[in-house]
């Protein structure tokens, strides 16, 4: 079996898929071939107050940090949509009130020695790189600069949604929109 994570986009919350390959396990086995992987429900726990939204998005830093982006379940004492454990499932720390209902897309790229988050927003229509401890780095915003974003004839700019990121091999930022 090989490693991977994967998020699920149900309020329940993310499903990890690792290769560990634990004797006398009854842990659910998905895929064929040499693409399967251990189905573990119950890693990662969070806290008490944070309950997960919806989840689409999740990544692991170059040091096995485990982040999720999520919407924030309606019954959530706590308004971060950014959770992080350890390489072992411990929960870490959360943030990112301010992305709650809107997240969506999640990126993690290397700028120099620095690794960096990239989240995309669909509530507040917005990208923004943080840093990996939450920190904003900047907003990219509704892209104006683009012919195809350009105010219509009645004065209406087009409807712009940030649900996913790339990142090309130069830095530019390619942004999904629907």
């Amino acid at each position: 079996m090989k490693s991977a994570a994967s998020g699920l986009a149900a309020a329940a919350g993310p499903t990890i898929l690792e290769a560990t390959g634990k004797a006398g396990s009854k842990r659910p086995v998905v895929g064929t071939g040499d693409h399967t992987y251990e189905v573990i429900h119950d890693w990662g726990q969070l806290p008490k107050h944070i309950r997960y939204g919806n989840t689409h998005g999740v990544r692991v830093d170059s040091n096995g940090f485990v982040y999720v982006h999520h919407t924030v379940h309606a019954t959530s004492e706590s308004s971060d949509s950014m959770v992080v454990f350890d390489p072992d499932g411990k929960f870490v720390k959360s943030w990112g009130a301010e992305f709650k209902g809107g997240a969506h897309g999640l990126h993690i790229h290397r700028e120099g020695g620095e690794e960096f988050l990239y989240l995309c927003d669909i509530q507040r229509n917005v990208v923004v790189k943080t840093t990996l401890q939450g920190i904003p780095v900047f907003t990219l915003g509704y892209p104006d600069q683009s012919d195809a974003y350009k105010v219509n004839a009645d004065g209406a700019k087009p409807k712009y949604t940030p649900t996913n990121l790339a990142i090309g091999p130069s830095g530019d930022i390619y942004v999904g929109d629907g």
